[in-house]
């Protein structure tokens, strides 16, 4: 998905648990569009409330407004979202 939204120059902010497979998704979309300076790589961990906003805060202040989220991460709780707690990192 990255490599298609940035075909169709997106800026992207991809962050993840582990940075090197992120910065292989970079290496691709330069391979895919010649160009990889519209898209920013950042070790993220879900569970740690505070990092997410640091994440949120850097890809602002990088990329720019954001226009977009996608979230393909997440941690399985059994609940309605409505019933959920915040989980902290192990």
């Amino acid at each position: 998905m990255a490599i298609l939204l940035a075909k169709e120059g997106c800026k992207l902010s991809l962050s993840g648990l582990t940075l090197s497979k992120l910065n292989e998704t970079k290496r691709l979309i330069k391979v895919a569009t010649g160009i990889d300076d519209n898209v920013h790589c950042m070790q993220l961990d879900v569970c740690d409330k505070e990092r997410i906003k640091e994440v949120a805060a850097e890809s602002e202040r990088v990329l720019g407004d954001v226009n977009i989220i996608i979230n393909n991460a997440g941690v399985v709780q059994g609940k309605l979202f409505h019933e959920m707690s915040e989980m902290k990192a192990s």
